[in-house]
């Protein structure tokens, strides 16, 4: 099934300046089959990994202090602001159409890309975590890199299989893997609970006064816990697929039920793991399933084992066709080729899914199959883990870069409706103006954190990760304002054909 041509000007909705083709096309093609308990999951999956608890347990009891931190100073100005955005302009794109509507075509393209770049890398790094906790279930497997990379290319290939078929059967299918998920995370808390009233003291010191302190040495964890949080207008990328008598309550209750999981389980699972194992053991890959083991059996090891292996086998999907709409509602509004807006008898947009597939699956050959065995500058393991760690570490740089958007968009909604602003105001707007402080604040201390401090100093020195990093941060954005100017002008000449009648 072909797009329609998004052809003559829409009308002009009465909160913003000009109406975007694809807020109608979509709400006619696509389905509206999204609950909160779907955009809920949809939040959590995105967001939520364990990965990022087992890293800070391994800075102590300080962790804490720095999760309490990020999710006030960062996480909560962007939810806060996402709910904003969300009532303003309910449609599919998120922060595409929130830019759009308030600093027009050029600005919206680059937030938008800045966004999706990341969002396609994620598909990979999500694979690899499953990969992570294979090898750390049974020493030997997958060590080499191709070994891995084959496994992810299979993955990418399966998961674009089940990215096209309808989404209600989708969405069913990641509502069970979250909810294996937050099992697991169930099991980890009370493994934690358990190992205390058992008698065990508490791996990890808290008793101190210097085990709750910030300084130079631990730092590095604020960029990282930033990073952690990010994602938080992911779901709303498929706004207008959410049941329309259902969208405002969607809105608000995913954000709010989101958030409450989302910082829970962060706070419980970094718990357990310096409860149970400390600071050293956290570092293991599989720290949370040896936790649960300890306290609860073996049994239970199992159990978590298997919930956690489905969620980092099916999650990173979430990345996959919650991006492609961005891709969708770009090209039905003329910034990029028409191929790309085309739907399949599912009603999904294959052609953007199939194209991220592509990009995934590029990535996945340079980093696993290419570079590591084409460039003699040392074992093939190391190779592939710098380019890795460096693209991602990048990647996540540009997707912080377009953090502060959100924080304008609402600030620029203001300013240009504030009659419409008023009336789906969450709050006073002396408060947004404090969230965009902090929001910003943060989102600059995370790119400053995270250029100058090696995620592998083992494999890279300060100097060379920073060089590595910044180079690959700025090539990333170069393309991204380059596509910004071709999209502007692309909007442009479609506006002369209108004038014109052509």
């Amino acid at each position: 099934m072909e797009v329609e041509s998004p052809g003559a000007q829409l009308a002009t909705h009465p909160s913003s300046g000009r109406a975007l083709p694809s807020e109608q096309y979509v709400e006619r093609v696509m389905p509206p089959v999204l609950g909160t308990l779907d955009m809920t999951a949809i939040f959590l999956g995105a967001i939520f990994y364990l990965s990022n608890s087992a890293t800070a347990a391994t800075a102590g009891a300080v962790s804490f202090l720095y999760w309490l931190v990020c999710g006030v100073a960062f996480f909560l100005p962007c939810v806060l602001s996402t709910a904003q955005l969300g009532l303003l302009f309910p449609y599919e794109g998120a922060l595409y159409n929130w830019t759009y509507r308030t600093l027009g075509t050029f600005w919206g393209f680059f937030a938008a890309f800045c966004a999706w770049l990341p969002g396609i890398l994620a598909l990979v790094s999500g694979f690899g975590t499953a990969i992570t906790y294979l090898q750390g279930l049974h020493d030997g497997w997958l060590a080499a890199p191709w070994q891995q990379g084959m496994v992810i290319v299979f993955l990418i290939l399966l998961g674009t299989v089940l990215t096209v078929q309808p989404l209600r059967v989708l969405q069913s299918v990641l509502n069970v893997t979250v909810g294996l998920l937050l099992l697991a995370v169930i099991l980890i808390t009370v493994a934690a609970f358990v190992w205390l009233a058992t008698g065990h003291s508490p791996a990890a010191p808290f008793g101190h006064l210097d085990d709750w302190r910030p300084g130079p040495a631990n730092f590095v964890l604020f960029g990282f816990l930033v990073q952690s949080y990010l994602g938080t207008e992911v779901p709303l990328a498929m706004a207008g697929e959410i049941r329309p008598v259902q969208r405002r309550r969607v809105i608000l209750l995913h954000l709010r039920w989101g958030t409450l999981l989302v910082f829970a389980s962060y706070l419980l699972t970094t718990f357990a793991a310096l409860v149970v194992r400390g600071p050293e053991g956290a570092s293991d890959p599989i720290v949370f399933i040896s936790v649960v083991d300890q306290a609860l059996g073996r049994a239970a090891g199992n159990v978590t084992a298997v919930c956690l292996l489905c969620f980092f086998m099916v999650a990173p999907l979430i990345y996959n066709y919650t991006f492609a709409r961005l891709l969708l509602v770009a090209a039905i509004d003329g910034h990029l080729p028409m191929s790309l807006a085309r739907v399949n008898r599912a009603r999904a947009p294959a052609n953007a899914i199939y194209f991220q597939s592509v990009v995934a699956l590029a990535f996945t050959a340079l980093s696993y199959f290419a570079l590591p065995y084409l460039f003699p500058l040392g074992q093939p393991a190391d190779l592939s883990t710098i380019i890795f760690t460096v693209s991602l570490a990048a990647l996540t740089l540009v997707w912080l870069i377009s953090i502060p958007f959100l924080f304008i968009d609402v600030l620029v909604a203001a300013r240009r409706q504030p009659a419409i602003f008023h009336e789906h105001r969450l709050l006073p707007l002396p408060l947004f103006w404090l969230l965009a402080l902090f929001g910003t604040l943060s989102c600059l201390l995370a790119i400053v954190d995270t250029l100058l401090n090696s995620w592998i100093p083992d494999l890279l020195t300060p100097t060379a990760w920073w060089l590595a990093v910044g180079g690959t941060t700025l090539a990333c954005l170069v393309l991204g304002l380059v596509g910004s100017m071709v999209a502007r002008g692309e909007a442009s000449w479609e506006r002369w054909r209108g004038q014109a009648g052509l």
